[in-house]
């Protein structure tokens, strides 16, 4: 009897296996990864986004979803609005009056400080239109652009520092426009056609502002403290937590001066700025 040969038998048995999937011989994928909600107003983003870098690389099985589309106020609207089941698990504001808010609506259940943030002048460069301190902004012809007091912090910041200097009226004045975000307001500045703006000290130390922007201390300006909380009834707890905490360590603070950002409370400021 002739002998039959196994080969063509092996080939097809091993092609088989090289077709599998690569969870393994069962055919099952490999474990969907934990997705960790963050909404972060939009000056905050590039911190944030190393910060969630790294986490991801110590957290193999967290995917972390950061959503950095608006300001402070745009990002509370946003977890006010939504079922508590798509709501997120991390909430970062550039003010602390956002966080203490969504303390007190019971969204968020721990408030940490992340650093602080400075309100300044910005003008194009070159200050073509002489502009050096707050009295200068108004007048007439000038173009402004401000930050929404409703949806950003520094549009919050904005409205009391000219409340202070007796600006209220600048509206009247001055040609005013209104921003969503603190990106918006530099940008509007370093190319569109607005004379001035008011905004963080550590937004126009980043990217390309530095080469297209000046800026000016405002004397007595309020500094308000950027914050970081965890949502309430998440129940990924011990991930916000980890991510919290991450977002306080010294890595993480190190990012944040790399960005430009002020991570202790300046010597300079007001007598009624919180730690």
């Amino acid at each position: 009897m002739r002998a039959t040969s196994i080969l063509p038998a092996l080939a097809a048995l091993l092609l088989s296996l090289a077709m599998l999937p690569a969870g393994g011989c069962d055919g099952r994928d490999a474990p969907a990864k934990t997705e960790l909600k963050v909404y972060c107003a939009a000056g905050i983003q590039q911190p944030i986004s190393e910060i969630a870098s790294a986490f991801e690389r110590g957290h193999a099985e967290v995917t972390v979803a950061a959503d950095f589309a608006g300001g402070s106020g745009t990002q509370l609207g946003k977890i006010r609005t939504a079922d508590a089941h798509y709501r997120p698990d991390i909430y970062v504001a550039g003010d602390e009056f956002y966080g203490d808010r969504a303390r007190e609506l019971g969204l968020v259940d721990r408030v940490e400080t992340l650093g602080y943030f400075v309100p300044v002048i910005a003008v194009k460069k070159g200050n073509q239109a002489s502009i050096h301190k707050l009295a200068d902004l108004r007048r007439a012809g000038l173009q402004l652009v401000l930050g929404d007091d409703r949806k950003t912090a520094i549009g919050k910041a904005t409205a009391k520092i000219l409340a202070r200097a007796g600006l209220e009226d600048i509206e009247n004045v001055a040609k005013v426009s209104r921003g969503g975000t603190v990106q918006e307001l530099a940008i509007a500045v370093s190319d569109g056609p607005a004379d001035a703006t008011i905004i963080w000290d550590a937004t126009a130390r980043q990217g390309r502002f530095p080469e297209r922007l000046e800026t000016f201390e405002i004397p007595n300006a309020p500094i308000v403290r950027m914050v970081i909380c965890r949502v309430a009834g998440t129940p990924r707890r011990e991930l916000a937590d980890a991510f919290i905490d991450q977002a306080l360590s010294a890595q993480a603070k190190a990012s944040f001066v790399k960005f430009g950002f002020t991570v202790a409370l300046p010597a300079t400021a007001p007598a009624d700025t919180e730690e």
